[in-house]
């Protein structure tokens, strides 16, 4: 019998040599819903200004003061034209943010002609989804249970807002993408997953374009104290404090909602119909630390890290932007950048956390991040770690890029870490399109 480590070189020489050239897959259009904007430009307005979508909050039964509230959304306005307000009783929170996310990535990737369907010259046979979410419609099954205690029956708009697929297949649904179709959870990692999982539908040959991203609305006394329990949270008062990636004084995460889209695209479909491209996803790395159910390993997020990475080893020496999940959590954090600088040593790293700014929308954290990558890449800025000041010791030499954005020249690469409880790790990397 072979060792494990004898597999293991044997697939990185020989293996890996004859692997055929795969299908280069790019970013053609985002959208978001978070607590710093309705939509990318004023969401990404407010990141680099260092603002913050936290406020504070007062639910039963927990001790947490302060969560990230989308108080401006109106779903009525939102999905005014997608949705009718029948219709809209069927949708959760988390659907609702997520039509609201797709409609814009769809839009910004001119995929949608003036009655807001794809085009005609489309085939959407072969346009996918893969949306997920971390928790879903668990306030709604909440909600039906206190409807059952206090009516004795509910209605079928209960279940339908309960389902958690139905982040994905309600987007499939209204803008008829008949591709694959997809709903993973995978913890606070679900964000990364889905894009994996787009671009190997559109690697095998089953997909053109795939709507990929997360979306997440679980603020609810029973969710809060759920974290809580586990001591995964940020108790501070404050919304201003409350959430510290990278810094001593962390005390854990703040809970947010929100949801991130984007449109992934094969190389050769998006220069057909002349779209506008934004950056190349190149690499993923998924890998399991089968360790702990809330403790990260840092040998699984290296894994992780050096597989995303495989593809862009010729850029010794130049900078590489890194989203961190800096969650803010006192074993997280210096653990992830441990990782960080372990697996990127001979590289200028730069490295921020958007929790920071908006919290962690969980399932939705990947998807929002993997467009701040790819904005810091098209716009020439990296957004900052704002309340960092006084970075953690695991942190000495690497830039946190602290309170206030910095110039990203001559970064071509970004890297998006997201790390879930169960030890799931997904990390992305895009880079500016090349040749």
């Amino acid at each position: 019998m072979g060792s494990p480590e004898m597999f293991r070189r044997a697939r990185e020489t020989g293996a890996e040599l004859e692997e055929r050239q795969a299908e280069r897959i790019v970013v053609t259009g985002m959208g978001t819903v978070n607590p710093l904007g309705l939509n990318v430009a004023d969401f990404w307005k407010n990141l680099i200004d260092g603002k913050s979508g936290l406020s504070n909050i007062e639910l039963p039964h927990t001790n947490v003061k302060v969560a990230g509230v989308i108080n401006e959304f109106k779903p009525e306005v939102s999905l005014s034209g997608l949705v009718s307000l029948k219709n809209l009783k069927k949708l959760s929170r988390p659907v609702q943010f997520a039509v609201a996310a797709a409609f814009e990535a769809l839009l910004d990737a001119g995929l949608l002609d003036e009655q807001r369907e794809i085009l005609d010259i489309i085939d959407r046979e072969r346009c996918g989804t893969s949306i997920g979410t971390g928790i879903g419609g668990v306030v709604d099954i909440i909600g039906s249970s206190e409807k059952l205690e206090e009516e004795g029956r509910v209605h079928p708009s209960n279940l339908l807002r309960s389902e958690l697929e139905r982040v994905a297949s309600v987007v499939s649904m209204i803008f008829g993408l008949k591709g694959p179709l997809q709903a993973p959870t995978a913890a606070c990692a679900t964000g990364n997953i889905v894009a994996a999982n787009g671009f190997n539908e559109i690697r095998l040959g089953n997909a053109d374009v795939m709507v990929v991203g997360g979306s997440e609305a679980c603020l609810h006394s029973v969710t809060l104290s759920l974290f809580e329990s586990v001591k995964a949270l940020s108790l501070e008062t404050d919304y201003r404090k409350a959430s510290r990636p990278f810094d001593k004084a962390r005390s854990g995460f703040v809970m947010s909602e929100g949801a991130g889209i984007y449109v992934l695209e094969s190389l050769e479909h998006a220069k057909k119909r002349n779209a506008r491209i934004y950056a190349e996803l190149v690499g993923y790395g998924n890998t399991a630390d089968a360790f702990h159910d809330t403790t990260p390993s840092e040998e699984g997020q290296r894994r992780a890290i050096r597989l995303a990475m495989r593809k862009v080893k010729k850029l010794n020496g130049q900078r590489i932007y890194v989203n961190a999940h800096g969650t803010g959590t006192k074993p997280g954090d210096p653990i992830e950048i441990s990782a960080i600088r372990r697996e990127l040593p001979d590289r200028m790293i730069d490295v921020s956390s958007s929790k920071s700014g908006i919290g962690h929308t969980v399932g939705a954290a990947g998807a929002i991040e993997s467009i701040v990558c790819i904005k810091a890449l098209n716009e020439g800025v990296l957004p900052p770690t704002i309340n960092l000041n006084d970075p953690i010791d695991e942190a000495e030499g690497i830039n946190l890029i602290p309170n206030e954005a910095q110039s990203a020249d001559g970064v071509e690469v970004a890297v998006n870490d997201s790390f879930g409880f169960g030890g799931i790790n997904s990390v992305l990397v895009f880079k500016r399109l090349g040749e």
